[in-house]
Order: C-alpha cells, then sequence, then structure tokens
C-alpha cells in the first residue's frame, strides 16, 4: 500500500449512539485503493462489532493506520500467519512508504515501531532498515517504553512483541472561538463550541449529513492536507456505515457561509483485536483522543504479543507471616510480622 494522496483523520467514535440500522446501499468503489479495501475491512470486521459489543453507549475511538501497520509488520518482518482477509492487505501495506508519509508530516505526526523478543527479533530480515524502527532482542518493557514514548504496560510478561505508536496533534485552521448551547439526543443541554468557516466540504443525502474541517499545515509539506470528517446520521437511528466512507469524500460539496457547533471530547478506549489464527499471539490497541477550541491530539498503540502458555503462579502474602535471610544455612536475619504498617504501604 503506498502512503495515501490524502490523509484523512476520521472520527471513529459513537456518541451514545442507540438501535443499529443501515442505510442505503452504495457500490464498491470502481477502482478500489488498497486504502479503500483496509478500510472496508476495519469497519465490517473491527469497528462495527465494537459499538455492538459496546451496546452503542460507549464512546469508541480507534486507528485504522495503526492496526494495518502493525498487523503489516507482523506479516512482512516477522512472517505472523493473519486471517487471510488482513493478509490481503498486510501483504500490500509499504510500512517503509508510510513511515516516510508521517515523518514528512512531523510534528503533526509521530510514528514508531519496535519488534522485540528472542523468536521474533530473529526473524526480522538482517537488511531491512526503517526510519523511527528497532529490533530488541528481549521484550525489555522499559526500554521500548523509552524508544517509542508510549506506556506499555501491557507487554508485561510477554515473550515478544510487535508495537506501532501513532501520535498526532493539530490545530484547526479556522478556530473555535464562539459557543452555542445546544440539546443533545439524550435531552440534556450542553455548551458547544462554534466556529465560522467561509468555504466547508459538505456532503448530504437523505441519511446522513458530513462535513469535513482541516487542520492547519506546514506550507513546506506537499500533499493534501489532514483533516477530520464529522458524519451524523439524519435517520432514526444513529448508526452510519462507515465502510461508505469513500462515496461521501469523492460526492463532497463547497458549501459558503457555514456555522459548525460541536462538542469537545476526550475519549480514552482500549480493546483486543482479532487478527491471527493462532490464539496464543495476543494483540490491543489503546487509544487516546481529545479536542478543543484551539485543536485536537490523539495518541493509538497497538501491540502484538506472544505469551508462555503456562498460567504464573500467584503467591499473595494475606496473613501474618515469617521470613529469613540467609547464605545457604547460615540464617543471617530471622523475622516475624504480624502487622503492616501503614506508613509505607
Amino acid at each position: 500500500m503506498a502512503p495515501p494522496s490524502s490523509i484523512v483523520f476520521f472520527v471513529l467514535c459513537a456518541l451514545s449512539s442507540s438501535s443499529l440500522s443501515y442505510g442505503q446501499k452504495i457500490s464498491k468503489p470502481p477502482d478500489s485503493s488498497t486504502e479503500d479495501v483496509a478500510n472496508r475491512l476495519f469497519v465490517k470486521r473491527i469497528f462495527n462489532a465494537e459499538i455492538t459489543a459496546q451496546n452503542s453507549a460507549t464512546n469508541v475511538v480507534m486507528s485504522p493506520a495503526g492496526i494495518y501497520f502493525a498487523a503489516s509488520m507482523a506479516d512482512q518482518l516477522i512472517n505472523l500467519r493473519l486471517y487471510k482477509y488482513w493478509s490481503a492487505v498486510t501483504s500490500s501495506f509499504d510500512i517503509v512508504a508510510f513511515q516516510k508519509e508521517c515523518e514528512e508530516r512531523q510534528p503533526q505526526i509521530y510514528s514508531r515501531s519496535a519488534v522485540a523478543g528472542a523468536n521474533w527479533s530473529a526473524r526480522v530480515p538482517s537488511d531491512f532498515s526503517m526510519s523511527n524502527f528497532r529490533v530488541f532482542e528481549t521484550v525489555d518493557v522499559p526500554e521500548i517504553e523509552k524508544f517509542t514514548e508510549v506506556n506499555l504496560d501491557e507487554l508485561t510478561g510477554a515473550l515478544n512483541a510487535a508495537v506501532h505508536a501513532l501520535k498526532f496533534t493539530g490545530s484547526w485552521r479556522v478556530p473555535f472561538e464562539k459557543s452555542r448551547q445546544v440539546t443533545f439526543s439524550d435531552g440534556r443541554q450542553y455548551s458547544f463550541m462554534e466556529a465560522f468557516v467561509l468555504h466547508a466540504s459538505w456532503y448530504q443525502s437523505k441519511n446522513l449529513k458530513m462535513i469535513t474541517i482541516p487542520f492547519e499545515s506546514d506550507e513546506n509539506v506537499g500533499g493534501d492536507d489532514i483533516v477530520i470528517d464529522f458524519i451524523v446520521s439524519k435517520g432514526e437511528s444513529n448508526y452510519v456505515n462507515l465502510a461508505h466512507h469513500w462515496y461521501w469524500a469523492d460526492h463532497s460539496e463547497t458549501h459558503s457561509k457555514t456555522i459548525i457547533s460541536i462538542p469537545k471530547v476526550k475519549i480514552n478506549f482500549m480493546t483486543s483485536l482479532d487478527l491471527f489464527r493462532n490464539k496464543k499471539i495476543k494483540s490491543v490497541q489503546k487509544v487516546a483522543m481529545e479536542w478543543d477550541e484551539k485543536g485536537a491530539s490523539g495518541e493509538a498503540v497497538t501491540m502484538i504479543m506472544s505469551r508462555d502458555a503456562r498460567r504464573p503462579s500467584f503467591f499473595v502474602i494475606d496473613r501474618p507471616f515469617y521470613f529469613v535471610i540467609r547464605i545457604g544455612k547460615m540464617w543471617l536475619f530471622a523475622g516475624y510480622v504480624a502487622k503492616i504498617d501503614e506508613n509505607i504501604n
């Protein structure tokens, strides 16, 4: 998969949605890019299932790019077997080109990755080279955290791991300098932030409406702007099938004089990913996303790991106990603890 000609920042979140129903049927794009195929697969296999699993009452945010990147590392560098439908994506995803695209857009976009563990590190081709990528012989969590600059508590105890960290920070091109009282679908009134946009890109149908807002961009960086799409259902159901996003983007039109009112958002979400036939290989993604009057920021960490199949044994001291410090049979200290010191515990 070549680097996208346009980096689109999807609002992949469901804000307290209710019942699900599918809208209009739209055929597949006539010339489907690998990105289009990957996005539809993500919606079908992961995103829709997450919203359903959360009973449409929990805010959800995920990073499709993070999944594509981490899964492609597992496929191309470590030779892990994914489900066949994911292999069709990961076999053609160019992780080096994507990494280069991210670096050209620094500091707005940050991307780092690593492979760790005795087994998986040995599988990475010796001639493979990519910036902001490192191979660790062991799953040394503090060292990998230091390199990726993200928290990786979930890797504790892993034998092998593949990690991708993606960060984004952007300022609105048109700032939200005003506010408006808005009654949300839950019946409560909130103070939303508001902006006046002279020229805004819209898509509307009988089922939904979408508006696209650009972020500030570096004039020295080529390619299209980084944008965010806000998509809202117009029907009785709050559900929107994002698999048709390509159509809405292609058929958007410019409207003049638009007042945009949106809520401030702060979401933290973590979920397991079902990517591999081998159930000993676990995949997890955790994402933090927020935006306010100034702009938006997000962080996604996608982790693939293998663990020892044996369950750990637990030794928990929950009653008075004895202890002995010794050299062989020579006891240096011996003691008995009858109560816990609250000042240090």
